[in-house]
């Protein structure tokens, strides 16, 4: 085994062994910890608004099924399109994650768009849907809390 055998290659352009791993443990770990955040606001919203735990009573598994099986998907369908590698065209100096599938410095702006596009699928999408379900969930959250409180004073 060599030294290329784990890295990015500039001469082909490929993104190989560790720098491919990174890309998949760093894309899987990040949708898996929106899940995780999203189900948290789901549980106190169903504890407060609807006083229920049916979420880690009785459906547990479904919460461990969507927040690990949801990112292994993203990542394997990423992965079999050959995405996951390092993008020579980024500032950011061997981070891999969304490639370009033309070699070195040869990227048009339909590849541009493609990677745009990957990116959202593997990463952003799950990120900002997490962030607007927190807001919601939070908001009516407060909401039911300040009702029931006021009620209680007055």
């Amino acid at each position: 085994m060599t030294d290329n055998d784990y890295s990015y290659t500039p001469e082909t352009g490929q993104a190989q062994g560790i720098c491919v791993m990174q890309a998949i443990i760093s894309t899987s770990a990040s949708i898996a910890s929106f899940c995780w955040t999203s189900i948290i606001a789901l549980n106190i919203f169903l504890l407060v608004y609807y006083r229920t735990d049916v979420l880690t009573e009785k459906l547990w598994w479904l919460s461990h099924l969507l927040s690990w099986g949801l990112p292994i998907i993203i990542a394997i369908v990423t992965l079999s399109q050959e995405r996951f590698g390092y993008d020579p065209c980024t500032d950011i100096v061997w981070w891999c994650w969304i490639r370009p599938r033309t070699g070195l410095h040869k990227v048009d702006t339909i590849e541009i768009l493609c990677i745009i596009r990957w990116e959202i699928i593997a990463g952003k999408l799950w990120e900002i849907m997490s962030i607007v379900h927190i807001i919601i969930s939070y908001t009516l959250v407060m909401y039911r809390i300040k009702k029931h409180v006021s009620k209680m004073l007055f």
